[in-house]
């Protein structure tokens, strides 16, 4: 029987490989008139294949936290809402923006861990000036968070953000090799102003041996 014990799981200790790692990210100025549905965030987990026996690499996000700003003042008052969707799976990353992965040797919650399977495989995705162009992959009906707020001001924002923490107790989502997830305006937004939004990650990677949790 495992000891108790109120460290945080090792992945390292129970694989060998993989680890927690985080990352913050801010989009560029976007000119409002974001289409509904347009997404500003794009997170695809697509790990090489695992050099493990019978083993596939899985990600869970562990924590993930979304606010924004207006930065030029609306032309009329609105209802701003962000939507955090499950994309149950990619063919095709989504484009546009830029690209932000790890480096090697960045981005770890401990220098111990191995470099994030990121460094290699996969897409992480963040608007600049526009909203992203949506790639190949089908997303769940309904989101698995969501943030309004009222946007007229410059300065005006969300009255929280999005906040998510996943403890030890808590059943985080987990991603399969091309799962992932994106977050989407869900409100066309008004004819001129300019926001801005910040998105911190983090998540946790493993080798698991198959099948699925």
């Amino acid at each position: 029987m495992e000891a108790m014990s109120n460290q945080p799981y090792d992945p390292v200790g129970h694989t060998g490989g993989g680890g927690y790692y985080q990352m913050a990210l801010t989009t560029g100025l976007l000119a409002v008139g974001l289409a509904a549905g347009a997404p500003i965030f794009s997170f695809r987990w697509a790990p090489l294949p695992s050099p493990l026996y019978k083993a596939v690499a899985r990600c869970q996000l562990k924590f993930f936290k979304l606010q924004w700003m207006v930065m030029t003042a609306f032309s009329t008052p609105q209802l701003v809402e962000l939507d955090t969707f499950c994309a149950k799976s990619f063919t095709a990353s989504d484009t546009g923006g830029v690209q932000v992965l790890p480096a090697s040797g960045d981005q770890k919650r401990q220098q111990r861990y191995a470099d994030s399977l990121f460094v290699g495989g996969g897409d992480i995705r963040i608007s600049q000036t526009a909203a992203l162009t949506a790639g190949t992959r089908t997303l769940e009906a309904q989101p698995f968070s969501s943030i309004p707020g009222w946007a007229a001001a410059v300065g005006s924002g969300p009255p929280i953000p999005i906040y998510e923490e996943f403890n030890e107790h808590h059943v985080p989502q987990v991603f399969e090799p091309n799962q992932g997830f994106i977050v989407a305006n869900k409100i066309l937004t008004a004819n001129a102003g300019v926001i801005q939004f910040w998105i911190d990650i983090g998540w946790m990677e493993e080798y698991e041996n198959m099948p699925a949790w």
